[in-house]
């Protein structure tokens, strides 16, 4: 009885492995997480200039186009840019996602804050200075350096006082909004994030970063409290998107159990009637769980799904005679496999499955005369449960009965691989310590 539940479980381990990696297949083939998360970027960047210059970044590129965060833009080609088709993006960070937006909004406050600067910037100075005063403005536009700094380089590293005085003048208006809020001299590193969101026609999107980037006293605090928007954001997301790879693993194991004809039943009454494929089957799952093949095969299916890195590539055992069942070697540590990778995955599984010689597949063999209602003998075709001809009303006395049971032996499979592959090894890693220590 351990004998046959032990190949049952390991039966079932590996086709949760097939059904995870052919999730994956199908997430990749179809870039589920790339519009997933691109559908949940929309959601939050609702102002439709902001949206196609975060969508569109060079760091973010999660559609083809790239489009530069002081670039301008007719609100026409802004949609057509959110339009387009995702890109292959897993995920982003959520220091990148602050840093983007953060960066699209000092850009909108140019004019704004620092047109008068950068006019006085480009007509007064020459040379080192007008360098030295393009690299100060731009460090202040996004946040490096104070008003307080940017003041004080005007008026030590300027050497005409003519020019001084212009500069000076060109930054009052940064001085009187900066009075305005009540900002310090720290929090003068805001003033370009706050007069950005100023900017943004969106009424909704520019209310909620009011509210969201306001009561912060540095650009820090604004950055943290942006990383925290986009988290939680991201926790839905993620729910929702594991809701929906819930009901595909649903729909593969249903579809796998049916074409390879993976009924619990009847497997295992053949693994209790033929004690060398029981013996067989249990030195493959012995070799898979003592080698650690089988757990590194689970851990990078579930990653892949999860669209998470794999972790550094360990050393991989020796193959043994036995399958070894770690599809997952093709792919190269540290990176997302490709669709095609993918695809071979799923083949290797597969293959490694079918050489088990498991009581799966379809045959079809007509019973000439049909088949009495009295239990034929087990080699004979009407008692073969690989025999789709046993399930029509062909000549089979007792078709009905025999389809309701193969229903029942599928329907064991799939809720077995509901369960997924980890749950499935625990088992497994049990009772083999279990049998090595009565062994």
């Amino acid at each position: 009885i351990v004998n046959v539940i032990f190949g049952l479980i390991f039966i079932f381990s590996l086709l949760s492995i097939l059904v995870t990696q052919v999730n994956t297949l199908v997430a990749s083939l179809f870039n589920w997480r790339g519009r997933h998360l691109k559908a949940g970027i929309s959601l939050l960047l609702t102002d439709p200039f902001i949206r196609a210059k975060f969508l569109a970044h060079p760091l973010i590129r999660l559609v083809p186009a790239v489009v530069q965060p002081n670039a301008q833009m007719a609100e026409a080609d802004a949609e057509a840019v959110a339009e387009a088709s995702a890109q292959k993006v897993d995920w982003i960070p959520a220091e990148m996602f602050s840093g983007v937006l953060l960066d699209i909004l000092n850009s909108n406050a140019e004019t704004k804050l620092f047109g008068l600067a950068n006019e006085a910037c480009e007509r007064m100075l020459n040379g080192v200075e007008k360098a030295q005063m393009r690299e100060m403005l731009r460090r202040f536009q996004h946040g490096g350096i104070t008003l307080a700094d940017l003041t004080r380089f005007v008026t030590s590293s300027v050497s005409d006082p003519a020019d001084q005085t212009a500069l000076l003048k060109a930054l009052e208006p940064i001085a009187t909004i900066r009075q305005a809020g009540g900002a310090s001299d720290e929090g003068s590193r805001l003033l370009p994030v706050l007069a950005g969101i100023d900017e943004i026609g969106d009424d909704s999107m520019r209310t909620a970063l009011q509210t969201l980037v306001g009561p912060s006293h540095s650009l820090e605090e604004a950055q943290a409290r942006i990383e925290s928007w986009f988290n939680s954001s991201m926790d839905r997301l993620s729910v929702s998107y594991r809701r929906q790879m819930a009901w595909v693993s649903v729909a593969a194991g249903i579809l796998l159990a049916v074409l390879l004809n993976a009924d619990t039943l009847y497997m295992g009454r053949t693994l209790w009637s033929d004690p060398a494929l029981q013996q067989a089957l249990a030195v493959a799952a012995d070799a898979a769980v003592s080698t650690g093949a089988l757990q590194n095969s689970i851990e990078r299916s579930q990653q892949n799904l999860a669209g998470q890195l794999p972790p550094p590539a360990e050393a991989t055992p020796e193959p043994t005679d036995a399958a070894t069942f770690d599809a997952n070697a093709q792919a190269a540590p540290g990176t997302q496999p490709s669709t095609v990778d993918l695809a071979f995955q799923v083949g290797y599984t597969f293959q490694d499955l079918m050489e088990l010689r498991l009581p799966m597949g379809w045959t079809y063999e007509p019973v000439e005369g049909g088949c009495p209602q009295a239990e034929p003998t087990l080699p004979d075709p009407c008692n073969n449960g690989r025999n789709l001809w046993l399930l029509l009303p062909l000549g089979n006395a007792n078709w009905l009965a025999d389809l309701l049971v193969k229903v029942v032996g599928i329907a064991i499979t799939v809720i077995a691989i509901a369960q997924g592959a980890p749950f499935w090894f625990d088992l497994l890693s049990r009772i083999a310590r279990g049998r090595a220590n009565n062994t």
